[in-house]
């Protein structure tokens, strides 16, 4: 519901959302009734963030609920509350939760700001909006694979959800499947209408990276960074470009590495970046720096092919 919630934002450009899972302590999430008021707000405090939203999810027969609690991070005052309850062979736990976020816009919105359109996410077939967010979470994960399989398949059931459609380009290039990488990308480029402008460019962004022209990648990323200064996606996909296409002309990939741990500063919890600087940190010759960021893959689910990978690569450096 969370990664919905964050989802659906992202197509309206208006906020920004973080799912606070990555926050939590290993006993926090193993049992999360632990997590108190107190500590949800201590880490939106810590990451910033002006609100912070507590809840739950529930399944009653043939329904499915959400509640949720909006806070304010400076004091942990309740803002709001709201609840949405739908049958669940019409919704999925993530387009309810979205429906009960819906009732706190105003409370975040300055006056007078235009409700944003949400339809991309609440009004298209429900089970491709939940085959696409278990795609997200996949992606965001490691498990590229699994990923662009799981986009594809919601891109297959609605052929005009083009953030999965994005996303499912980003992981099937990862998964080195080029024609399905095409494919998407293509489809995303030809509707881009349906994207939010910073989406087009990172989408506009791809395509020109996939097929080589290193300079117009780098204008249109840093044209979506005009637009949303901290989103990680952009600053993966600008550290991608200079990584891959520009490693001599930008002083040993340090504009790389600088672009990859500003996307992993913004948002520990979208972990692509973890595997550049696991290599970065190689060719910097610190073995220490490199098993850290080893350590944060292993933690994550990531592909065991991708672990693989980067063991063989830390234990020949340091060995």
């Amino acid at each position: 519901v969370a990664l919905t919630i964050s989802r659906s934002l992202e197509t309206t450009g208006l906020l920004s959302c973080l799912d606070g899972w990555m926050y939590l302590s290993e006993s926090q999430r193993r049992d999360i009734v632990s997590l108190t008021e107190a500590d949800a707000r201590a880490i939106a405090e810590a990451r910033g963030a002006a609100r912070f939203i507590l809840g739950s999810v529930s399944l009653e027969g043939d329904s499915i609920s959400a509640t949720l609690a909006l806070h304010d991070s400076r004091d942990g005052s309740l803002v709001d509350q709201r609840s949405h309850i739908e049958a669940r062979s019409q919704a999925s736990a993530g387009q309810v939760g979205v429906r009960a976020f819906t009732g706190f816009l105003p409370s975040l919105l300055d006056p007078g700001r235009p409700q944003p359109d949400l339809s991309i996410v609440v009004d298209r077939d429900q089970a491709a909006v939940a085959t696409w967010i278990r795609g997200e979470r996949l992606y965001r994960d490691l498990q590229f694979d699994s990923a662009y399989v799981l986009l594809r398949g919601a891109v297959r059931i609605d052929s005009l959800l083009i953030p999965a459609a994005l996303r499912g380009a980003q992981a099937a290039k990862w998964a080195h499947d080029g024609i399905q990488t095409d494919t998407l990308l293509a489809l995303a480029v030809r509707h881009d209408s349906l994207l939010t402008p910073e989406q087009v460019h990172i989408a506009h962004g791809l395509a020109a990276h996939y097929r080589g022209d290193a300079d117009a990648a780098v204008g249109r990323f840093r044209q979506a960074l005009e637009l949303r200064r901290e989103w990680p996606e952009a600053w993966t996909a600008l550290g991608e470009t200079y990584f891959h296409l520009l490693p001599e002309e930008t002083d040993g990939y340090l504009l790389a590495e600088e672009a990859f741990r500003e996307s992993f500063r913004l948002d520990p919890g979208f972990e692509p970046p973890l595997i550049h600087l696991t290599q970065l940190e190689v060719w910097n010759g610190d073995n220490g720096e490199a098993g850290a960021f080893l350590s944060q893959v292993r933690e994550s689910r990531a592909d065991s092919s991708t672990i693989l990978w980067l063991e063989l690569l830390t234990s020949c450096a340091r060995e």
